[in-house]
């Protein structure tokens, strides 16, 4: 080996120490990953030599970016996190009012007395939400069913929203037998029901509940919140569930409100509670991060009677989908008191809280028909991650 090439070899090899000596002293060490899969956006697998997160916050979430040396490009990435907290178990019934945004489609089909359906040949589907009529914002059915008598059978142009994208179409009205114009299409304007609240942050009165979104029960739909509102409720007993009849919570919606309904999510119902820190039954406990919950025993808060919200006995029996937005584990209900009352998990029990080794883990979502005594968790930190927790935050003055 020549002179030249020893001094080439120990330039080279100066270079690299001093590169990896100022990477350590920055707390990069460097080591080889694949990476496949990162904040839930693929990543080309391939080999990398550094991996590191820079944040900083924006909109109340992260922004990151991945770091390669000298093969993977840079790429920015959205980074879901949230910060450790303390929060208020709830497992308090809850009834729910809501005004649906526009008209939410729930099925067409022909106008009665004819074989003609309006909706259905201007390309109108279960599903699709209809924000106006010839320009004029659709505020509730009446005001569609105004529209529809005063255009007299004439043409009249629906901008609807399918998708998330909005596009028009042509729906020409047809008469009855009793001479009322008609489209063709049934909608829904509103909603209301009974759920349990999974928790409230005692430092901003938030609140969540019920682990899943409202839907509308034909097409499945989630329905686009206008404003709602939350408020007490008189239990009256619950209906046992069996094998392919589910129970459910009994209850009456009381005219006395206790909160204000700002976001219907695919991971629950957010809002924020009026005088949170009296209303709240217990104190506050901390949150688990999804990779901490274990199959094994755990604890549901939940209210069936008017006896108020009780502990109960279930366990963990599989984590079956950590990467689901709602259906994250199984969870079967062990205490004989739950199970002599209401089977199991019934309707109504949807966001009833779930603890775990004094952390609260997560919420009940959803029963298995088949067999009630078992149903689906959603982790906790699913519902901390969702729009809803920012929309359901007081505004500052």
């Amino acid at each position: 080996m020549g002179k030249k090439t020893v001094k080439r070899a120990l330039k080279g090899a100066s270079i690299l120490f001093f590169l990896v000596l100022s990477l350590v002293a920055l707390g990069q060490v460097v080591y080889p990953d694949r990476i496949s899969r990162f904040a839930g956006e693929d990543v080309e697998s391939k080999l990398c030599f550094s991996l590191k997160t820079e944040a900083e916050e924006e909109d109340g979430a992260e922004k990151g970016r991945i770091l390669a040396f000298g093969i993977l490009p840079v790429k920015e990435v959205r980074v879901e996190s949230f910060e450790r907290m303390d929060l208020i178990p709830g497992g308090e019934l809850f009834g729910i009012r809501m005004e649906i945004d526009g008209l939410l489609v729930s099925g067409t089909g022909p106008v009665e007395g004819t074989e003609k359906s309006p909706a259905t040949e201007a390309g109108i589907q279960p599903g699709d939400r209809l924000l106006r009529v010839d320009g004029v914002a659709l505020r509730g059915a009446a005001s569609f069913t105004k529209l529809l008598a005063k255009c007299g059978g004439s043409a009249m142009t629906v901008t609807l929203e399918r998708n998330g994208r909005e596009t028009d179409v042509t729906l020409t009205p047809v008469r009855d037998p009793a001479g009322v114009w008609r489209a063709g299409l049934w909608v829904r304007e509103a909603a209301a029901g009974i759920g349990t609240v999974t928790f409230i942050d005692p430092r901003t009165g938030s609140f969540a509940g019920l682990g899943h979104g409202i839907c509308d029960a034909e097409s499945g739909a989630l329905l686009p919140l206008r404003g709602g509102s939350v408020c007490k409720v008189k239990p009256e007993g619950a209906k046992r569930g069996t094998p392919a009849q589910p129970g459910e919570v009994r209850g009456t919606l009381t005219d006395e409100t206790i909160g204000e309904l700002r976001a219907n999510t695919p991971t629950g119902i957010y809002g924020t509670a009026k005088d949170a820190q009296s209303r709240a039954d217990g104190e506050a406990v901390p949150v688990a991060l999804k990779d901490e919950v274990k199959p094994g025993k755990v604890t549901i808060l939940c209210q069936i009677d008017e006896s108020g919200k009780k502990a109960y006995d279930a366990r963990i029996e599989e984590i079956c989908d950590p990467n689901s937005q709602t259906k994250n584990f199984v969870i079967r209900v062990t205490d004989p008191e739950l199970l002599e009352k209401t089977g199991g998990i019934i309707q109504g029990m949807s966001g009833s809280p779930i603890l775990q080794n004094g952390k609260l883990i997560g919420a009940v979502t959803h029963v298995m028909v088949r067999s009630p005594e078992e149903g689906y968790g959603i982790f906790l930190e699913n519902m901390l991650k969702s729009d809803g927790m920012r929309e359901s935050a007081p505004k500052a003055a």
